[in-house]
C-alpha cells in the first residue's frame, strides 16, 4: 500500500477485514504486527504513536473519542503549532466557532465529527487517516464533511478514508485499496512511495492490558481524596474547638499537600511513586541547609527551594519515565533510599560531621507556630490555585486530554513524555514545599 502526497486513498473491505486495525497500526496504536512502514524512505518504529504523530500521521478515530471534560476550543488547543490552528479550523468549520465554549457532548453528531477532524488537523499532519467518517451522520452532514476533506486535501494533506458509504469514499479518492478477508492488501495502485506497508499478516490490540493497574490507580486516588476530605473536616473541627491548634492545622495542610501531589501523579501520568518522600526530605534539608549556610532571607528561600527541587527532578524524570507501573514505583523508592544515604553519609552535604541545623523556632521570629502555619496555609492555597490556572493552559489541557484518552491525545499531537516530565517536576516541587512546611517545628 502506498499513499502519494496530496492524494486521497479509499480503504474498503468487508466487516472484519482489518480496515480500522490497519489505520490504528499505521498511527502506532497497535503494538504487535509484522511488516514495515516507511515515510519518505525512513522506517517508522512499530507501536509508537508519539513517533507516528511527530512524523505527520494523524487519526480521526471511529467513535470520535473527544475529550468531554474540555470545551470545543480546548479540544482544539492541544495540538502542535503550525498552519492548522484555531483560526484555520474555525474557517473550515464555522459551526465550531459558534460553539467554542460548549462541551462536545452538547454538540450534534455532525458537529462532533467536525470537531474530531479539527482536533486531528491541529496536530498539523501530512497524512490524515479518517475511520468511519460518515458513521451515524445525515446525508446533508456527510456532504459537508466530505467538502471539508476536499478543502483539507487542497491544503496539501493526504487522506486515507475508511467509510461504510463505499460509493462516497471511492468518489472522493484517487486510488482504492481493497482488503481481503484475512487482512491482506490487494488492488492498490502505487503512485510514488510516501507511505509503504508490506506483509501485514497479523495485527492485534489487547484492550485489557494494564486494566488491573488502572483499577489500582483509581482505588488509591479515591482513598487519597477521601482522606483529604476527612482532614478538611478535622481542620474545621479543630478550628472551632481550639483556636490555638496551629501545629495540628499545619500537619493537616501538609498531608493534604502530599495527597494532592500523589493524586496528580497517579491521575494524570498513571504512575504510583513509592519514593516521593525523597522530595519531602530534599525540601526540608535544602531549606535548613541554605538558611544555615547563607544570609538569604527566609521568604526568598521558601520561594526558591521548590524551584530547585523541581529542577533536580528533570534529569531524574528523563531516566525514571522509561520505567512503567510497578517498576516506576520501585525505582522511585530506590531514589529515595539513595537520597537518604547521601544526606546521612556524604561529608560535603554535612553527613558524618554532626552538623546541627537551626530549628524552625530560631529561623522564625517570635512564636514559630503562627508564621509556620501561615506558610503551610499559603502554600496549600497557592498550590490549588496554581494547578487550576495551569490546567487551563495548553500543557494543562493536554494533561486533561491525556488523562481522558491517551490514544486520542497522542493522535492529536500531545507529547506524552514532555507532559510526564512536567508532572514529575510539579509534584516534586509541591512535595518539597509540603516537606519544609512540616519540617519547621
Amino acid at each position: 500500500m502506498s499513499v502519494q502526497a496530496r492524494r486521497s486513498v479509499a480503504l474498503v473491505g468487508a466487516n472484519g477485514a482489518g480496515k480500522s486495525t490497519l489505520l490504528r497500526l499505521l498511527c502506532g496504536l497497535v503494538p504487535d504486527w509484522q511488516g514495515t512502514i516507511t515515510l519518505d524512505g525512513t522506517a517508522l518504529p512499530k507501536g509508537n504513536p508519539r513517533a507516528a504523530s511527530r512524523c505527520g500521521l494523524a487519526l480521526v478515530p471511529e467513535g470520535r473519542l473527544l475529550f468531554d471534560s474540555l470545551s470545543v476550543e480546548e479540544n482544539l488547543m492541544i495540538g502542535r503549532n503550525g498552519p492548522w490552528d484555531l483560526a484555520t479550523v474555525y474557517g473550515l468549520f464555522p459551526a465550531l466557532a459558534e460553539r467554542r465554549r460548549q462541551r462536545p457532548a452538547t454538540l450534534s453528531g455532525g458537529q462532533q465529527q467536525m470537531l474530531a477532524i479539527g482536533r486531528a488537523l491541529t496536530s498539523n499532519p501530512d497524512i490524515l487517516f479518517c475511520d468511519e467518517i460518515s458513521l451515524g451522520l445525515s446525508p446533508m452532514v456527510v456532504s459537508e464533511v466530505y467538502a471539508a476533506l476536499a478543502a483539507v486535501r487542497a491544503q496539501g494533506v493526504s487522506l486515507v478514508i475508511v467509510d461504510q458509504d463505499v460509493t462516497r469514499a471511492c468518489a472522493a479518492a484517487d486510488e482504492v485499496v481493497v482488503l481481503g478477508s484475512i487482512g491482506s492488501i490487494r488492488g492498490a495502485l502505487a503512485a510514488g512511495l510516501l507511505l509503504g506497508l508490506t506483509q501485514v499478516v497479523s495485527a492485534r490490540f489487547d484492550g485489557n492490558a494494564g486494566l488491573l493497574y488502572v483499577h489500582l490507580v483509581v482505588f488509591i486516588t479515591l482513598v487519597l481524596r477521601a482522606i483529604s476530605g476527612r482532614l478538611i473536616v478535622a481542620v474545621l473541627g479543630a478550628t472551632l474547638i481550639d483556636s490555638g491548634s496551629h501545629f495540628l492545622l499545619c500537619e493537616v495542610l501538609v498531608i493534604i499537600l502530599l495527597a494532592q501531589m500523589w493524586n496528580l501523579l497517579a491521575g494524570f501520568a498513571g504512575q504510583i511513586s513509592l519514593g516521593h518522600q525523597a522530595f519531602v526530605g530534599l525540601g526540608i534539608y535544602t531549606l535548613f541547609f541554605v538558611a544555615h549556610q547563607t544570609a538569604i532571607p527566609l521568604w526568598l528561600v521558601l520561594a526558591v527551594v521548590p524551584l530547585l527541587v523541581g529542577l533536580v527532578a528533570i534529569p531524574l524524570g528523563m531516566v525514571m519515565f522509561h520505567l512503567k507501573h510497578a517498576y516506576f514505583a520501585v525505582g522511585m523508592w530506590v531514589v529515595a533510599e539513595i537520597r537518604m544515604q547521601l544526606a546521612a553519609k556524604a561529608q560535603w552535604l554535612g553527613g558524618t560531621r554532626g552538623m546541627i541545623l537551626r530549628p524552625g523556632g530560631e529561623m522564625l521570629s517570635g512564636e514559630p507556630e503562627r508564621p509556620a502555619f501561615a506558610i503551610a496555609a499559603f502554600g496549600a492555597v497557592a498550590l490549588v490555585v496554581a494547578l487550576r490556572v495551569f490546567l487551563r493552559t495548553k500543557p494543562g489541557l493536554a494533561m486533561l486530554a491525556l488523562r481522558e484518552n491517551e490514544a486520542a491525545a497522542i493522535s492529536a499531537g500531545v507529547d506524552v513524555r514532555r507532559l510526564h516530565l512536567i508532572l514529575l517536576c510539579l509534584t516534586a516541587a509541591g512535595t518539597a514545599a509540603a516537606g519544609y512546611s512540616g519540617g519547621q517545628y
